[in-house]
């Protein structure tokens, strides 16, 4: 048994270890290489800096690592962990880490971090094996919601082709996690629709959709606009785009951005732990 790099690995044989180490997951996964290729693309993966466990040709476990900017530092972000059924038991993930991390310094990122559901607890110890530790607690919705008489004559929605940043992120109650952040939306534009609200040419809020399957990537209103029915203004245009909606990763923190998801109708379904860790010696 070793353990390399995942370079020289093919995306279907990554593929299929991912499709059997999540096969009795909290959340099931029937994932096909283009799909993994097109979302680790998004997240800023690197294979090079990625680790798997090999018994001969056999890929029995990986961690898919993702790098760029993250709070000040360069950070390696943990897309995906699995173990296959037959590889487990054998502390494999504290084993992977231990060979990725001297790579990852070499290379100048300062800290590992990652998302892991609450309750897996198995996997949050074996994080912490390697120094993270837990921090935000971040709430994931789904469903189909219904809204009536949320429409406002004189606030106008409206398609936008490019990212306001600057002004978005004054909307912002949280900070976006990792695959929702900035970054990762630009490197996936265009999977995404942007919607805005406008009121006399001013921005009042805005949503950005993936309409092919309802993902919500981020949304805001201004701050002093609330309370005036414009979120559900928003809501009702996204539910038009797609009946099923979801967002992930919505910070438990904000009491107010909960609570309104679950005014509109939405489920709780999963929630997750955002972890990180300083490497040693950054």
């Amino acid at each position: 048994m070793y353990i390399q790099s995942l370079e020289n690995t093919s995306m279907d044989q990554i593929t299929q270890c991912f499709n059997q180490a999540f096969a009795n997951y909290f959340v099931p996964f029937n994932a096909t290489p283009a799909y993994l290729k097109r979302r680790w693309q998004a997240t800023g993966v690197d294979l090079s800096l990625s680790f798997g466990v090999f018994e001969g040709q056999q890929l029995g476990g990986f961690i898919i690592n993702a790098i760029d900017q993250w709070r000040g530092h360069l950070s390696a972000f943990n897309a995906a962990t699995g173990v296959i059924p037959e590889f487990r038991g054998q502390r494999l993930v504290k084993k992977m880490y231990e060979k990725a991390i001297p790579r990852l310094q070499n290379t100048g990122v300062k800290q590992i971090c990652l998302e892991v559901i609450c309750e897996n607890e198995k996997a949050i110890k074996a994080y912490q094996s390697v120094g993270m530790k837990i921090g935000r607690r971040l709430r994931c919705f789904a469903g189909e919601i219904s809204i009536s008489g949320a429409i406002q004559a004189k606030v106008k929605v409206e398609k936008q082709m490019i990212a306001q940043w600057e002004v978005y992120q004054t909307f912002w109650d949280f900070e976006p996690s990792w695959e929702q952040f900035n970054p990762c939306v630009e490197r996936a534009r265009e999977a995404y629709t942007i919607y805005e609200l406008h009121q006399d040419e001013q921005c009042l809020g805005y949503a950005i959709i993936n309409p092919q399957n309802g993902s919500i990537r981020q949304f805001a209103i201004h701050p002093d606009h609330r309370r005036r029915g414009l979120g559900k203004l928003l809501f009702y245009h996204l539910s038009k785009v797609r009946p099923k909606l979801s967002l992930n990763n919505i910070d438990d923190r904000s009491e107010a951005t909960c609570t309104f998801l679950e005014q509109l109708g939405f489920d709780n379904p999963i929630n997750q732990y955002e972890m990180s860790g300083r490497i040693n010696g950054s």
